[in-house]
C-alpha cells in the first residue's frame, strides 16, 4: 500500500539489533553489541565466498536479528558452550516470531537453523549442505564472537580460535565455511575491527547499501513480530505491547489522526517498551515493590527506547509518542521531565493507552484492576494534572471498547 511515510529497512534493522544487544549487555559487558559482532564476523565470510549482494543484505539482517528468541538473561548465560540444553528452543523462538512477517519470511528460516550442525541430527532434519548457507555462516561468526575474550589482547586469541574450529569442521560447523573464515581472519585488522568501538563505522563501510524502503503498513508488520521479542521478555506483559498499540491505534483515530499517522501510532506503541529488553529479569519479575536501586534501574528502559529508536531516519515523530509514555503533563514524569507544552497530542495518547493497558494486566505485584478500581485511578490522574483530560475522558467513555483490547488473544 503506497504512502507517503517510507522508512529505510536497514535503518530499522539495525535499531532491533541494537535493541537485541540490550539483553547480552546486561549480563557482561564483554557480551555487549554481539549481534553486531556476529554480523561483521558473517559478512566478512561472505565476501571471501563471493555472495551476491541480495544474499549478502539478507545474511546481515538474519545475522542482527539470530538471537530475537533468547531475551532470557538465563539462556544467554549458556551461549559461550558451543550446544547446550535447549540451544534450539531460541531458534525455533525466532522462527516463530518472523516466519508470518512478509519481509523477513526467509529470515525466519536462517534463523531457525543458526545453529544447525554439519553433520544432521538437526530438529530442522536438514544437514550439510541442505542448511541455508547464512545459517552455517552465522553459527561460525557466533561461535568465533563467544570464543574471544574481550579481557585479554586479542591478537593473542587468533590461534586459539582458529585451532579450535579446525577442531569442529565437518562436524558442527560446514568446512567452507570454516575454511573461509579462515582466510579472512589472518590480517591483524579483522580482530581489531571485531573488538573496536567503531565496529559500526566498518560495517557501514562494507555493506552494499541500496534504496530498500518499507512503508508504514510494512514498518507494522515488522513491529509487530518484534514486539513479540519484547513482550517475551516477562510473563506478566506477553500481550503488553501489542495491546497497547490497539489501543493507541483506535485513539488515534478517535482523534483524527489520518491512516497513515494511525498506523504509524500502532507502530509506536508496538516498540514503546523496546529499551525493556536491557531490564534484569529479576527486576521485571520482582513480585513485589521495586527498590529504589531497582527503580533507577527500571526508569532507564524509556531512554533506551529512545534513543534507540531514533536511530531510524524518518521516524523522529514516532519515537517521541514512543518513548514520551512515562511522561507527565505536570513534569513529574521521565526521562525528561517535559511538561504539557512538550508533549504532543501521540505521546499523550501513548501515555493514556500505557497506564490503561498496564492497569487492566496482571502483573507480579498485583492482580488485574476492576472496572471501578481503573476507572478512580485514572480520574484521578486526569484531576492532578499527569494524564490528559480529553484522551482519559475518551478511553473511560469507551471504556468496553479498549478493555476489550486487552482481552484479545495472541
Amino acid at each position: 500500500m503506497p504512502g507517503r511515510l517510507r522508512f529505510d529497512l536497514y535503518d530499522v534493522i539495525e535499531a532491533l539489533g541494537m535493541a537485541l544487544d540490550l539483553v547480552s549487555s546486561s549480563i557482561a559487558r564483554p557480551l555487549s553489541e554481539h549481534s553486531r559482532r556476529v554480523a561483521y564476523i558473517s559478512i566478512k565470510i561472505a565476501e571471501t565466498m563471493g555472495l551476491s549482494e541480495r544474499e549478502v543484505r539478507e545474511l546481515y539482517i538474519s545475522a542482527l536479528l539470530h538471537d530475537s528468541g533468547l531475551v532470557s538473561q538465563k539462556m544467554f548465560r549458556f551461549l559461550r558452550d558451543i550446544e547446550w540444553n535447549g540451544a534450539q528452543i531460541h531458534c525455533e523462538e525466532g522462527y516463530r516470531l518472523f516466519k508470518g512477517s512478509r519481509m523477513l519470511a526467509n529470515t525466519a528460516h536462517i534463523i531457525r537453523s543458526h545453529h544447525d550442525r554439519w553433520v544432521g541430527q538437526n530438529v530442522s532434519g536438514l544437514e550439510k549442505d541442505a542448511i541455508p548457507l547464512a545459517s552455517r555462516i552465522i553459527f561460525v561468526a557466533d561461535r568465533v564472537d563467544m570464543l574471544v575474550n574481550h579481557e585479554i589482547p586479542v591478537l593473542t586469541q587468533r590461534e586459539r580460535v582458529e585451532e579450535w574450529l579446525k577442531s569442529q569442521s565437518g562436524l558442527f560447523f560446514d568446512p567452507g565455511v570454516v575454511e573461509a573464515f579462515k582466510g579472512v581472519s589472518q590480517p591483524d585488522s579483522f580482530w581489531f575491527d571485531l573488538t573496536s568501538q567503531f565496529l559500526r563505522v566498518r560495517i557501514e563501510e562494507m555493506m552494499p547499501r541500496g534504496s530498500v524502503f518499507c512503508n508504514v503498513y510494512e514498518m507494522r508488520d515488522l513491529a509487530s513480530a518484534f514486539a513479540q521479542v519484547i513482550d517475551l521478555k516477562t510473563p506478566f506483559t506477553q500481550t503488553h505491547s501489542r495491546e497497547v498499540s490497539r489501543i493507541a491505534g483506535m485513539l488515534a483515530r478517535r482523534f483524527g489522526f489520518g491512516d497513515e499517522e494511525s498506523a504509524l501510532m500502532e507502530v509506536a506503541g508496538l516498540l514503546h517498551d523496546l529499551g525493556k529488553l536491557g531490564i534484569p529479569d529479576d527486576v521485571l519479575d520482582k513480585p513485589g515493590k521495586l527498590d529504589r536501586d531497582e527503580a533507577a534501574i527500571m526508569r532507564r528502559h524509556v531512554y533506551d527506547t529512545y534513543v534507540i529508536l531514533r536511530s531510524i531516519k524518518g521516524f523522529e515523530k514516532a519515537t517521541e509518542w514512543a518513548a514520551f509514555h512515562h511522561e507527565r503533563m505536570d513534569g513529574s514524569g521521565y526521562p525528561f521531565g517535559y511538561r504539557a507544552e512538550r508533549l504532543s497530542l501521540g505521546s499523550r495518547i501513548m501515555a493514556v493507552a500505557d497506564v490503561f493497558q498496564a492497569l487492566n494486566q496482571n502483573r507480579p505485584y498485583r492482580p488485574r484492576m476492576s472496572r471501578e478500581e481503573v476507572s478512580r485511578l485514572m480520574e484521578r490522574y486526569a484531576a492532578e494534572g499527569t494524564l490528559d483530560r480529553n484522551v482519559v475522558a475518551e478511553v473511560l467513555g469507551g471504556y468496553d471498547d479498549y478493555a476489550g483490547y486487552c482481552e484479545m488473544p495472541l
